[in-house]
């Protein structure tokens, strides 16, 4: 299991690992197909893990789902209510490469397309990523694809936002990150090596219980 984090705003929910043909998921393959899908559920560091800079994933027959009786597939529909939007969302859990910025996946419909849309266009390290490209491969029912530009557009207005006003939370996390002009790419990264640093914290602390000065080891940050 991992945890979905829609960045400024104050929700989260989970997506599972589940074998493929479970009756209990969502059963649309193409929905991970801009997924990272780590095939393990835990992480241990170990000295080559640790030093390693590659965010590619291991190959694995499981696939990040919904299940079917989810409606956060449809997330981005919540920017109807009027309370604000979120700027990006990302995914949290203790592998590593399970982890990392997945806005597109809930800013695409699931098999809509249009004619002429090539997913090779899609410029998975453009600070913008899922803002463009909102054709097919995603998560969201197809019967909001009339509604999607829309809905991007606001996401937009948010990430540009420097007061936080637009958002749900009223903070401007995704406003620093459109600042920086960091990519999908690197949000992904430093994301996964802040899971490993505090896996690594979590090791040496297991290791060291005679110390008691194991906040020595301890991260900037904390994940709970």
């Amino acid at each position: 299991m991992r945890t979905v984090l829609p960045l400024d705003w104050d929700h989260i929910w989970s997506e599972y690992q589940i074998d493929e043909g479970s009756s209990n998921c969502d059963d649309d393959d193409e929905n991970n197909s801009n997924s990272n899908n780590g095939g393990i559920n835990s992480y241990s560091p170990t000295s080559d893990s640790l030093s390693s800079s590659s965010s590619s994933s291991s190959s694995s027959s499981l696939l990040w789902h919904l299940r079917n009786d989810d409606d956060q597939r449809n997330f981005i529909v919540r920017l109807d209510e009027g309370i604000g939007s979120f700027t990006r969302i990302f995914a949290i859990c203790p592998n590593p490469n399970d982890c990392g910025d997945i806005t597109d996946l809930y800013l695409k419909c699931r098999r809509k397309c249009q004619a002429g849309d090539d997913d090779n266009n899609n410029d998975e390290s453009n600070n913008n990523a899922g803002l463009r490209h909102h054709h097919g491969h995603g998560r969201v029912d197809d019967h909001f694809f009339n509604s999607m530009n829309r809905y991007h557009q606001l996401i937009d207005e948010a990430r540009r936002d420097n007061t936080g006003s637009k958002t749900q939370s009223n903070t401007v996390n995704g406003y620093a990150i459109h600042r920086a002009k960091l990519t999908t790419i690197e949000i992904s990264k430093e994301i996964q090596n802040a899971v490993k640093d505090y896996y690594y914290y979590k090791c040496c602390s297991n290791n060291n219980k005679s110390d008691n000065n194991n906040n020595n080891n301890k991260a900037w940050y904390d994940v709970t």
